[in-house]
């Protein structure tokens, strides 16, 4: 029992850091997939979609253009998609300016931007839309352009 209890002392702060690594994964990848699906739907059906950032709930969630107003998508994938606890998400466009939202359009383009999701350890992952024909996705914080 004693042994045990050793290795799972010793094996605990590893662990920890193990399930941290796996909620950026995780909310890395939803992002990705939820600008996929933006775009997706942007082409699909001939509107405007906006990946819309609130910064006081640490969410995101895509909305459709009605007119001249951006309303819910009335579907699952329409909800918010909170950030993991202590997480936190800043966007950015080409030109460095700080944004709440990127549109996707019907031909299949977008605003090309920068995303940073920042872990509670300052672990930073970076996603970006380099031009406005390519999709969104990881790439190494030093291939920034």
């Amino acid at each position: 029992m004693v042994i045990i209890c050793v290795a799972l002392a010793l094996a605990a702060p590893s662990l920890s850091g193990w399930s941290r690594a796996s909620k950026m994964r995780d909310a890395v990848d939803q992002f990705v997939a939820l600008t996929q699906f933006a775009r997706t739907q942007a082409i699909s059906t001939a509107t405007v979609h906006r990946l819309q950032i609130d910064g006081a709930a640490r969410a995101y969630y895509v909305l459709m253009q009605d007119g001249d107003q951006f309303v819910p998508l009335n579907t699952e994938m329409g909800r918010q998609f909170p950030l993991p606890d202590e997480f936190s998400l800043k966007m950015t466009d080409d030109a460095g300016q700080n944004r709440d939202f990127v549109d996707f359009y019907p031909t299949g383009r977008t605003n090309p931007t920068t995303v940073q999701i920042t872990g509670p350890d300052g672990d930073t992952k970076v996603i970006q839309c380099p031009s406005p024909a390519e999709a969104f996705r990881l790439v190494n914080p030093e291939d920034v352009r």
